[in-house]
């Protein structure tokens, strides 16, 4: 593989009762990332994360271990927060030296503008979900959550809201679930030629087209299943499963 490639992933979800996703993680940064020129986390890099008191555990603790290698290693890397993942971004750079950010960026990545995001933001009509994330995300309850509550009970409710929010998924209107027309032609038209996004757990490919322009939307799966990356390098743009 080239060291000049961008490497993308996201919704990893990584829980201490799934340890192949910290194994296939650890790979993943071992045998690609090592070799990039630059690795972008798309958010939910944790099924559910507590912030910084979770850097305490030994599961967390190797993870970030690895990603504070690479960084010194010299490769880029970026982290995006999730939906899951918001809370202690300083102290998680400052643990792994990965740059993190709180909202969609955009990078040129071989000569094209590339609008990276988590993907739950391009769900405008979703207003349940926006809701609970103006309470989630705020700083008042993000210092409350961090700095107040013992992690033991950190971690209880933020699992509950997890399940919570994986229940009323299912529950979800089409209208919903669909990323609407003018969320995406809004990025386009401000000269972006590819969004890479992740938080369906859609693994796809869309050709977007209007009137006479065509742009790339690249979804990134959930590594659930089926760990995997997408990668952009000289040759395009290309998914790889992990195990391949």
């Amino acid at each position: 593989m080239s060291p000049k490639n961008d490497l993308f992933i996201s919704d990893v979800h990584l829980a201490a009762n799934h340890p192949e996703r910290r194994r296939s993680l650890l790979s993943f940064l071992e045998r690609h990332g090592s070799r990039a020129a630059r690795v972008f986390i798309l958010g939910d890099l944790f099924n559910a994360w507590i912030g910084h008191k979770q850097l305490r555990d030994a599961d967390t603790a190797e993870v970030a271990e690895a990603l504070r290698r690479l960084t010194a290693a010299g490769v880029e890397t970026h982290f995006l927060a999730g939906n899951r993942d918001f809370y202690s971004l300083r102290q998680l750079a400052a643990r792994t030296g990965m740059t993190t950010h709180r909202d969609g960026f955009a990078v040129e990545s071989f000569g094209q503008k590339v609008w990276l995001c988590h993907g739950h933001d391009l769900y405008r009509h979703d207003r349940r979900t926006q809701s609970a994330q103006s309470i989630t995300h705020a700083r008042p309850v993000e210092w409350f959550f961090t700095s107040v509550l013992p992690a033991r009970l950190a971690k209880f409710l933020a699992a509950g809201y997890q399940n919570h929010s994986s229940r009323v998924v299912g529950h979800k209107t089409r209208r919903e679930v669909t990323i609407p027309d003018e969320a995406l032609i809004e990025i386009f038209e401000a000269g972006h030629e590819a969004i890479v996004c992740g938080h369906t757990h859609r693994l796809e490919h869309l050709v977007c087209r209007r009137g006479e322009g065509q742009w790339d939307l690249y979804n990134l799966g959930s590594w659930e299943k089926t760990p995997h990356f997408l990668r952009h390098g000289a040759d395009g743009w290309h998914f790889h499963l992990l195990n391949k």
